[in-house]
């Protein structure tokens, strides 16, 4: 991008870092000496095009770089870099794609060391006291909370398995979730009762839920961001489903295929570097909206800030396909029995670069 702009004296000022010859004003004799940074992204992705010049005193990315240079606006700004350096295009860093490739391993391997973030971690012996329930004794009983997961497809078996229980304070089911290694770190609770607002809780302690239930659990929330589900039920594998709910990365697991969640459609950098550790493919299975839109390939909001989304995330460190367009979702084929468009949509799922983006078909 700064080459093509025509901006001079571009030089490697670190691994990620570009320094050059800032061409705004403000610059005694042109800004002979170089005094503006650029970020590549190399080492995190979603810092790409952040700059800052320490002559002038001026900052921000790509769009505000481009808007001021050329005289246009931040829209036409970015129609015209999505247009040009999107998804799908990009030269070969270091030259070649043998060094690319080389350069990727190295970043792996880096990345891969401790990846895992440090949190806090519960006590199984307490979920299994408080939360855990014999389901093969319940498949005869006729109580709709407790009807609800067989009604989704599941047998006592699956839901053993992945210890599915019960919170009699939140009148909802629990779902374990847990560190690759299988450490508890919290649950979520699913209400089974279709007229609840909010389906999905993230439970434990915090002043509102103690100020609205008058429950202490004992335990304070895990952070989402934090934590990818269904990792310690597969290990690493050489592809897995990126999908937004646990319900239905426990549907993929009836299916056979790998799949994890991220708690929603947004991915975390910290989500990013555990998912790296643990496969060389994803395939993306977001629900086709707007929030699955933005998470899949990032947005800009109103400020003008990029928020990269999975791809970006990902792709510069594995093969990403995303998944055909769908109605349904996982549980959803479970219960209607559909195993074969489970596994169509997942077998035919084009390279995220040949994609749909917002603006364009690449």
């Amino acid at each position: 991008m700064l080459e093509e702009l025509g901006v001079e004296n571009i030089t490697d000022a670190s691994f990620d870092e570009l320094l050059f010859s800032c061409p705004f004003d403000g610059h005694a004799h042109g800004d002979e000496r170089p005094s503006a940074y650029m970020n590549t992204g190399a080492k995190v992705a979603h810092m790409a095009t952040v700059w800052v010049c320490h002559g002038c005193g001026r900052s921000g990315n790509a769009i505000g770089f481009v808007a001021e240079y050329s005289g246009i606006t931040r829209q036409r700004a970015k129609i015209e870099l999505r247009e040009r350096f999107a998804p799908g295009w990009h030269k070969p860093r270091g030259g070649s794609m043998r060094a690319e490739y080389e350069l990727r391993q190295m970043q792996r391997i880096e990345l891969e060391r401790d990846a895992y973030p440090e949190i806090p971690t519960l006590d199984w012996e307490m979920y299994a006291q408080r939360y855990e329930v014999d389901w093969p004794s319940f498949e005869d009983v006729e109580s709709p909370e407790v009807q609800y997961m067989f009604e989704r497809g599941f047998t006592a078996r699956d839901l053993s398995e992945w210890r599915i229980g019960w919170d009699e304070d939140s009148d909802r089911i629990t779902i374990p979730v847990c560190t690759p290694d299988g450490e508890l770190v919290g649950m979520k609770g699913r209400a089974w009762d279709k007229g609840v607002r909010m389906k999905y809780r993230v439970l434990g302690d915090t002043e509102k839920t103690i100020r609205r239930n008058g429950v202490v659990y004992g335990f304070e929330p895990y952070l989402k961001s934090q934590v990818v589900f269904g990792l310690h039920m597969w290990g690493p594998q050489q592809t897995y489903v990126w999908d937004e709910g646990e319900i239905n990365v426990m549907s993929w697991r009836k299916f056979g295929i790998p799949a994890f969640s991220t708690g929603s459609a947004s991915m975390s950098d910290a989500q990013a570097k555990v998912i790296r550790e643990f496969c060389d493919e994803v395939v993306v299975f977001v629900d086709d909206n707007k929030a699955g839109e933005h998470g899949t390939w990032g947005y800009t909001d109103k400020d003008g800030e990029y928020h990269p989304g999975a791809v970006a995330r990902l792709s510069p460190h594995m093969a990403v396909r995303i998944a055909d367009t769908h109605v349904a979702d996982a549980n959803d084929m479970l219960v209607a029995g559909k195993l074969w468009l489970a596994r169509r949509l997942i077998y035919s799922a084009k390279p995220a670069w040949r994609g749909q983006v917002p603006g364009g078909l690449l």
